[in-house]
């Protein structure tokens, strides 16, 4: 156990020391074969995270074989329906943060981007309460108590990470 946690901090801490070299947005006059090589770039980083973080939930849950056949499932649906309800809510955001730059005084508009924006909160908590339930169908009260808890030291961790890196100049 000791090992798979290690081995996901090594491997988080070796993809986020190599994030400096991955432009996050795309950078101007690059030929298409510079940006097919930045998007594969992210998708591996990616996939590693995706790799540390089942092996550190997988380890703090204290999953069993036939645990982790059930619940991996669950969680990749919830992780894919929560994300999706996350870019919304910044889309909203940002939609609010270009209002307020341009200095957009239509509150009709305004109000509209608002109570989407509060509404996404909404939907983001019906998710949590929809797979909390799905979670209790397959794991134990302290097994789902153990992944909310894994789920916040994994993000604080690669905070931790990304705030230890050097910055780019």
């Amino acid at each position: 156990m000791k090992y798979i946690i290690t081995f996901s901090f090594f491997l988080a801490s070796i993809l986020l020391s190599a994030q400096a070299y991955i432009p996050c947005e795309e950078p101007q006059n690059i030929t298409p074969q510079e940006q097919q090589e930045i998007k594969e770039q992210r998708k591996s980083r990616r996939d590693q995270i995706q790799n540390a973080k089942i092996a550190f939930y997988t380890s703090e849950i204290q999953l069993t074989p036939e645990e982790a056949q059930a619940f991996w499932p669950v969680y990749n649906a919830y992780w894919e329906e929560i994300n999706k309800a996350h870019r919304q809510t910044r889309e909203y955001l940002k939609q609010l943060s270009e209002m307020d730059k341009a200095g957009k005084s239509d509150m009709v508009a305004i109000s509209k981007v608002l109570d989407q924006y509060v509404a996404s909160y909404e939907n983001e908590g019906d998710i949590y309460q929809k797979y909390y339930k799905k979670f209790l169908a397959v794991l134990s009260p302290q097994k789902v108590a153990k992944l909310y808890l894994a789920e916040e030291r994994f993000r604080e961790q690669m905070i931790e990470m990304i705030k230890e890196q050097p910055k780019n100049e």
